[in-house]
């Protein structure tokens, strides 16, 4: 690893809001690697159903080993988009354990872009809408 620690940059947003449009904007002007979301879920859907158990832990596992090997290397970091259904304690848990990835590697850094600002925003409609 170089003698800076790697960045691991999440792009939270609702589907199809555009995160991967920033992100390969991001990447070009940073160096920083684009790892979107469905890249993990569109290698393991031919071959097991959307949410089950298998599907769960393989797109979970190769999640991980990605962030562990860019965590490890000489690269810059990552830019990672992921959907976070926020009333879904499970989504925080693994942005927290994908994140720790990078915090456990010589102090890497985690930023977060939109989250509260996206969670209001949503808290907001459906206070506006109920």
């Amino acid at each position: 690893m170089t003698g800076q620690a790697p960045l691991a940059l999440f792009l939270i947003g609702p589907p199809a809001v555009g995160k991967m449009t920033v992100g390969a904007t991001i990447a070009a002007r940073t160096g920083l690697r684009l790892f979107h979301s469905h890249q993990t879920i569109d290698l393991v859907l031919p071959l097991f159903r959307f949410g089950s158990a298998p599907f769960e832990r393989l797109v979970r596992g190769f999640r991980r080993r990605i962030f562990e090997e860019v965590a490890q290397s000489d690269l810059p970091g990552l830019i990672f988009t992921y959907v976070w259904a926020f009333d879904q304690p499970k989504d925080a848990q693994i942005a927290e354990e994908l994140a720790d990835v990078f915090r456990e590697r010589g102090g890497g850094r985690c930023s977060w872009p939109c989250m509260r600002t996206w969670k209001n925003a949503c808290t907001a409609t459906r206070a506006r809408s109920g």
